[in-house]
C-alpha cells in the first residue's frame, strides 16, 4: 500500500534522449537516499538549494556525472524533504539511476504524485494542481496563458471569495434561526438579494465553460461545401502547408482530414471534408456521409462557396442537407471575381481575407480566457442550484433551517472546486491523468 511516508522518485524531464535529465526524489529520508548514490567532487559540501557537482555511483561504480540539489522541508515543490539529481539525458542512464534509487529504498512515483503531495500538503489547491497538467499539455500561447493564470491562483481566489460570501450568509441565517429572540427575525428580502448576487457571480464564472473545453481541446472547424470550391486549398492556406490534396477534379477529397493549427495563439482543429453532393460513387458517398457527421459534431461550421458565381441553388441544397445552419459563409476564389457579397471574401491563392478568418476564429473564444474547466463548472453549477433552492425557501416563507441545508450544500460544492471538500475518487481521477514525473 502506497503511503505519504514513502520516498518517491521519478524523472521529471522527458523520456526521449536529451542533453540533460532531472530525477526528483521526495519524502522524509530522501536526502539520505540521495547521498547514498552521490559523491560530491573535491571538497564541495552539500547545502540546501545549492547545486553541487559530483558523480552518481553504485557502491563506488560510477554511473554518470551530474549535479545534486537538496531542498529542505517547506522549501520544495511538494513541501517535503526533497532532492533533484541531474544527469545526462540518455534514457538508459536515467532508468539505471532511478532503479538504483528504488533498490536503495525509494519507490517509483505514481502519475501526478509529486503534485498530489503538493496539494495534500497545502502548497497548492486543486485548481492549481489541475493547472500544472494544463501547463504540461499546453500547445498554444493562449493555453499557456490560461494555465499560468490558474497556477497563479486566479480561479482559487474567485472560489475562495464565493465561499466566504456563502459562509457569511449561512452564519447570518443560522444565527437568526438559533437566536431569533435575542437578535430578531431574518430580513429575508435582503438575504435573498445577497444570495442572488452570489449566484450571478457563479454563473458569470461558468459562462465560458464551453470555451474552456474548446481552449483545452481546440476549436473544431468543419470546412464544408460543394466539390471543387476550394475547401482543401483553404485548409492548406490556414496550415501553411499542402496537407490536403488539391486538384481540379471534383470529389478529390474522399474522407475527412483533421489537422491542428495555432491561430493567433489559439488552438484550432481544421476538418477538411468531402464535397457534399449526390453521387453514385460508393466511396465518395461514404465521404459525404462522414462530412455531414463531422459538421454535426464540430464547434463551428464554415461553408465554402465560390465568390465568382455567388450563392447557387446547389449551395442552398447543401446547406439544407447539413442538418445545421453554417456558422460562417466563406466565399473563396475572390481573385477570380467577386459576385458574392455575403460572408467573408477570401482567396486561398493570394491570402486575401484570411485576416478576417483569423478574427472569426478569435471571436469564438471570447474576449477573456475562460477559467473553470468542465469538472469545476459542474461543481459551481451545483452550488448555484443549491443557492437558488435556499433563496426559494426564504422567498416562500419556509423555515430558515431548511435554507441552511442548501447553503451548507452550496458551500460543499464550491469547496469541491478547490479541493477543500473533494472526495478521494475525484482526487484519484484528477491525478491519474498526470504524466509520471509531475
Amino acid at each position: 500500500m502506497d503511503s505519504l511516508d514513502d520516498v518517491i522518485v521519478a524523472p521529471i524531464t522527458g523520456v526521449t534522449p536529451a542533453a540533460v535529465a532531472l530525477i526528483r526524489g521526495s519524502g522524509a529520508g530522501s536526502w539520505r537516499l540521495a547521498e547514498a548514490v552521490f559523491r560530491a567532487a573535491g571538497n564541495s559540501r552539500l547545502e540546501p538549494r545549492h547545486a553541487v557537482l559530483g558523480v552518481i555511483h553504485n557502491d563506488g561504480e560510477v554511473i554518470d556525472e551530474g549535479y545534486l540539489v537538496l531542498f529542505e522541508s517547506g522549501k520544495s515543490y511538494t513541501t517535503e524533504e526533497s532532492f533533484e539529481l541531474s544527469c545526462h539525458g540518455n534514457p538508459a542512464i536515467v532508468r539505471r539511476i532511478v532503479n538504483l534509487l528504488i533498490e536503495k529504498g525509494a519507490r517509483a512515483a505514481r502519475p501526478g504524485e509529486f503534485t498530489e503531495r503538493a496539494f495534500l500538503n497545502g502548497r497548492i489547491d486543486l485548481t492549481q494542481a489541475e493547472a500544472v497538467r494544463d501547463t504540461i499539455e499546453a500547445a498554444t500561447e493562449a493555453q499557456q496563458r490560461r494555465a499560468r493564470l490558474l497556477r497563479d491562483g486566479r480561479l482559487a481566489r474567485h472560489a475562495a471569495e464565493i465561499r466566504r460570501k456563502i459562509a457569511h450568509e449561512l452564519a447570518t441565517v443560522e444565527a437568526v434561526t438559533d437566536f431569533s429572540e435575542e437578535i430578531g427575525d431574518l430580513d429575508r428580502e435582503a438575504s435573498c438579494e445577497r444570495i442572488s448576487s452570489i449566484v450571478a457571480e457563479i454563473r458569470e464564472l461558468i459562462a465560458n465553460a464551453s470555451s474552456a473545453h474548446i481552449m483545452r481541446h481546440g476549436l473544431r472547424i468543419a470546412i464544408v461545401g460543394r466539390p471543387n470550391v476550394g475547401k482543401s486549398s483553404l485548409m492548406n492556406r490556414m496550415l501553411g502547408s499542402d496537407r490536403a490534396i488539391v486538384t481540379e477534379i471534383p470529389g478529390t477529397t474522399r474522407d475527412t482530414i483533421e489537422e491542428a493549427v495555432e491561430v493567433r495563439g489559439l488552438p484550432v482543429v481544421l476538418i477538411d471534408t468531402a464535397g457534399i453532393r449526390q453521387t453514385e460513387d460508393r466511396v465518395e458517398a461514404i465521404g459525404v456521409e462522414r462530412s455531414q457527421l463531422a459538421a454535426a459534431h464540430a464547434d463551428t461550421v464554415w461553408m465554402v462557396i465560390e465568390a465568382p458565381s455567388g450563392w447557387t441553388s446547389e449551395d442552398e441544397a447543401l446547406a439544407a442537407a447539413l442538418g445545421r445552419e453554417p456558422d460562417l459563409i466563406v466565399a473563396n476564389k475572390a481573385d477570380l471575381g467577386k459576385q458574392e457579397s455575403r460572408g467573408i471574401l477570401v482567396s486561398a491563392l493570394t491570402g486575401e481575407g484570411f485576416d478576417q478568418l483569423e478574427a472569426a476564429v478569435q471571436d469564438c473564444f471570447g474576449a477573456e480566457l475562460p477559467l473553470a474547466n468542465e469538472r469545476q463548472s459542474e461543481r459551481l453549477a451545483a452550488a448555484a442550484d443549491r443557492l437558488e433552492a435556499a433563496r426559494a425557501t426564504l422567498e416562500e416563507g419556509m423555515p430558515t433551517d431548511l435554507a441552511c441545508v442548501d447553503l451548507y450544500g452550496a458551500l460543499h460544492e464550491v469547496g469541491a472546486v478547490t479541493g477543500d471538500s473533494a472526495t478521494d475518487d475525484i482526487l484519484e481521477q484528477i491525478f491519474r491523468d498526470f504524466c509520471i514525473g509531475k
